[in-house]
């Protein structure tokens, strides 16, 4: 994403021609990204909208020997963890127990990556869009977005185990989906009916 100087100095001067053509250059980007953590297209819209005043608040401090497309980036997943906590009490949400053993008692091993490569963009996010909420979104975070567990945890404020827990259902969750998905487009195979003819 190239973004003139001109139009990144005229937002630090609040010039509303800048504010807009950034915004048109932006939209789609952050569009991709809200959406994948939110299933309501108004909702993700709405986080956008939000992300967007953010990203305006603080131009000033954005570092131009930094990639400006990284940078929005980290505001707007921000903006859609900080909406998240707000709706929802995450601190109540799956806080007990040992996720640890949890996963290791299952010993299911989980072949994701295996099934995604039979999906397309669309029907994965609307899988994700499926699964829990906060299970959802550690997965965004850790597989699409790239944070580490540690960071997840001081993100959406639960353990590290706890994160794991997450990944690990969500995969499984999203296998299952995926399996499911693949027999259904499996071509079924009728029966021929024999029909035999008879000489007089």
């Amino acid at each position: 994403m190239d973004i003139e100087k001109v139009i990144l100095d005229g937002c630090k001067e609040h010039d509303r021609r800048s504010q807009f053509k950034l915004y048109e250059c932006c939209y789609p980007y952050l569009m991709s990204i809200s959406l994948r953590y939110r299933q309501d297209e108004n909702e993700a819209a709405s986080a956008v909208n939000i992300a967007f005043l953010k990203i305006l608040n603080n131009i000033h401090l954005f570092d131009p020997g930094l990639p400006f497309k990284g940078w929005i980036r980290q505001i707007m997943i921000r903006t859609l963890i900080d909406e998240y906590r707000k709706q929802k009490k995450l601190n109540e949400q799956y806080q007990s127990g040992n996720y640890e053993k949890d996963i290791a008692l299952n010993g299911i091993h989980v072949d994701y990556n295996e099934a995604e490569s039979n999906l397309n963009v669309e029907e994965l996010l609307g899988y994700i869009h499926r699964l829990n909420p906060l299970t959802s979104t550690v997965f965004n975070l850790f597989v699409l977005d790239g944070y580490s567990h540690k960071d997840i945890g001081e993100l959406i404020n639960i353990t590290e185990s706890a994160s794991k827990w997450h990944l690990f259902t969500a995969r499984k969750q999203l296998q299952d989906l995926v399996s499911v998905s693949i027999d259904r487009k499996k071509p079924t195979l009728i029966p021929t009916l024999k029909i035999s003819t008879y000489e007089k």
